[in-house]
Parts: C-alpha cells; structure tokens; sequence
C-alpha cells in the first residue's frame, strides 16, 4: 500500500514539474504568448492559489498585499474565458473596485 502512495506521489510530482509556470494553466495561445511577451515568467504565489480557482468557473474573494499579483489572478481566466462569444445577451464580465483610484 505505501508502495502504491509512493508511486502516485511521484507521479503527481513528475506532472507539476513538467507543466511550470503560466503553461500550467491552459489558456489561450494568444494569452500565452502575451504572457511571456510581458516579461512574466512564473505565478506569484497568489496567482498559483486563485487562477485555477477562477478557471473552475468559482467565485474567487482575494486578499493579499500590494503589488502580489491579485489582478492579474482574475483578469487571465476572463480574458481566457471571453475568448468564446456568448449567444447570451447581456454583461459577460463584472469587475468590482473598492474605489475609483483603483479603476
């Protein structure tokens, strides 16, 4: 039995070492490459927490420090998610800020 732990441990490892970085995420390849043309090489860690949670289509609240990333950790999956037109009418997207500085 801890042998069988033992082996999908690995595995599991093997998987998180060979998608690094912004290439884990699966987004569009014009987002990627926007990505990698800015200068971005890897998450912050606040992005490694939220992006997969807003990719699941959750609701993400966000609390971090200044400068840590939060902005881009919701605003890569609706830009990844807008790719695909909505036959809905109506808002696709809502960005709420605390105030108009921030805008």
């Amino acid at each position: 039995m801890a042998e069988e732990y033992n082996d999908a441990m690995g595995s599991v490892q093997k998987q998180k070492k060979q998608a690094s970085g912004f290439a884990q995420y699966s987004f569009m390849y014009e987002l990627y490459k926007a990505i990698m043309v800015s200068g971005l090489k890897m998450p912050t860690p606040v992005q490694r927490k939220v992006i997969p949670v807003v990719m699941s289509g959750k609701d993400a609240i966000v609390c971090y420090k200044t400068g840590s990333g939060k902005t881009l950790s919701y605003l890569l999956p609706m830009i990844n998610k807008l790719k695909c037109h909505s036959k809905i009418v109506g808002a696709r997207a809502l960005i709420l800020i605390p105030t108009r500085d921030l805008a």
